[in-house]
């Protein structure tokens, strides 16, 4: 329980001191609990990327050791498995496709006992365990990093219109062909309407909405608001803090400096990063259809590898926080640092549900 310590002093003439404050004293004497979380979809067809493991508070001494995976009620050697935490509460048990990609009954335990020594801050031990069971129905191939979508083709339809802002706030508007929207020096509005369409925010607060065809968005400076609309867009946030909405069609989100929120929309969406010191941005939306593009970042030479599927495994952590899974990348590639840099967090995915094929390395 808690206990409230109070304490107060009497000298030799009777005279007594105040009372302190309360000191709180907590005495834990319970075990902790964990949980593997579900692997969806199941029945599945290939190996599983990741799995959850969610404690009910901070623990210590978690090894594979205390991992044990099962296929038909043979055991499965962890051996290539990482398991990583941000807080020693939410793990992430990862680079599990090899071990579970052959059809068959899988079942992984966590075994809590005495013996296993896992413990919270309180020093009890986790003595409950914990199993997940999923079926593969067919193999999946070796696992592969994913193909970029095509190139947005921004050719076609008549010269339009060329829009340039002042200083005041304004709203751009543009017609059914081909044009370009520029905002100046204050919080303006461009709508780019029909046609393949260019719009240009400024350096203030800018909305942009490339509505139909296929536009390209850019934000500048300032915390912008950009939205393609239909068709395929390609959107960059440019400086600040940016929401980008792709909208309908295979688009292409940039959210480049900042912290910013990206929403892919329907259709099979490209999110891509360029450096690793972009800040963390929260995708909305992210499915197992959409793609993270990294190859700006792999272009370097100390992300260099003998095979994309190597330089993501060497790379690249996916780890579960909470109901999110963030994309991790290492700080300085093949250099001695051993600092991750958090790229990105996709809102209500579960780590099980991302794996090399949504990356674009090369």
């Amino acid at each position: 329980g808690t206990y409230a310590i109070t304490a107060s002093a009497t000298d030799s003439l009777g005279n007594s001191s105040p009372v302190s404050a309360a000191l709180s004293l907590t005495i834990d004497t319970t075990s902790p609990t964990v949980d593997i979380i579900d692997v969806t979809p199941d029945p599945r067809s290939g190996g599983v990327p990741a799995i959850a493991i969610q404690f009910n508070e901070a623990i210590g001494n978690f090894t594979l050791g205390n991992l044990s995976l099962t296929r038909n009620g043979q055991g499965v050697a962890l051996t290539n498995a990482t398991l990583t935490s941000p807080d020693n509460v939410t793990w992430t048990l990862g680079n599990l496709v090899d071990s579970t990609n052959q059809v068959g009954s899988y079942s992984l335990l966590l075994r809590g006992s005495a013996s296993t020594l896992i413990t919270d801050r309180a020093g009890n031990l986790l003595l409950s365990n914990a199993t997940e069971a999923w079926q593969v129905t067919s193999s999946a191939p070796t696992a592969a990093t994913g193909t970029a979508t095509p190139a947005i083709d921004f050719r076609g339809g008549r010269a339009g219109i060329r829009l340039r802002g002042t200083s005041r706030p304004e709203v751009l508007r543009g017609t059914n062909d081909r044009d370009v929207l520029e905002a100046f020096g204050n919080n303006d509005r461009l709508l780019g309407r029909g046609g393949v369409d260019r719009l240009l925010g400024g350096v203030n607060n800018d909305n942009l909405r490339g509505e139909n065809g296929n536009d390209r968005l850019e934000g500048g400076d300032g915390n912008d608001r950009l939205d393609g609309g239909n068709n395929r867009d390609l959107l960059l946030g440019g400086n600040g803090n940016d929401a980008l909405r792709g909208g309908s069609g295979d688009d292409i989100l940039v959210g480049g400096a900042g912290q910013d929120r990206l929403t892919g929309g329907r259709g099979v969406d490209m999110f891509t990063f360029n450096t690793v010191t972009e800040g963390t941005d929260q995708i909305t939306d992210f499915t197992s259809e959409d793609l993270i593009d990294l190859r700006g970042i792999f272009a370097q030479p100390a992300f260099a590898g003998t095979s994309p599927l190597s330089r993501f495994n060497q790379f690249v952590q996916l780890v579960q926080v909470g109901s999110n899974t963030e994309i991790r990348i290492d700080a300085d590639g093949s250099g001695s640092g051993t600092t991750f840099n958090t790229l990105a967090s996709l809102t209500n995915l579960s780590v099980g549900a991302i794996g090399a094929a949504n990356f674009v390395i090369a």
